[in-house]
């Protein structure tokens, strides 16, 4: 999810080093409205995602199955 998502122009909030890894991935679109995107994808793709302090926050390691993942980063795409 994280290299697919700064593959594509995304910036990574949450910790991605070290000690300091977090499950919960945050990320940033300067390109994208983030309400529009949540929308998009929990109607569209049935992907749990959700905005947060302005930040846009995806729980890869439980709420999602890796194909809502795959379809998360072609829905980010298009």
């Amino acid at each position: 999810l994280v290299s697919g998502l700064v593959e594509h122009g995304f910036t990574i909030v949450s910790p991605r080093a070290g000690e300091q890894w977090s499950g919960i991935v945050s990320f940033l679109s300067k390109r994208y409205d983030h309400a529009e995107i949540v929308k998009r994808l929990r109607v569209e793709h049935n992907t749990e995602i959700a905005l947060r302090e302005g930040r846009l926050r995806v729980s890869a390691h439980f709420y999602n199955t890796d194909r809502q993942i795959d379809d998360l980063l072609g829905a980010l795409r298009g």
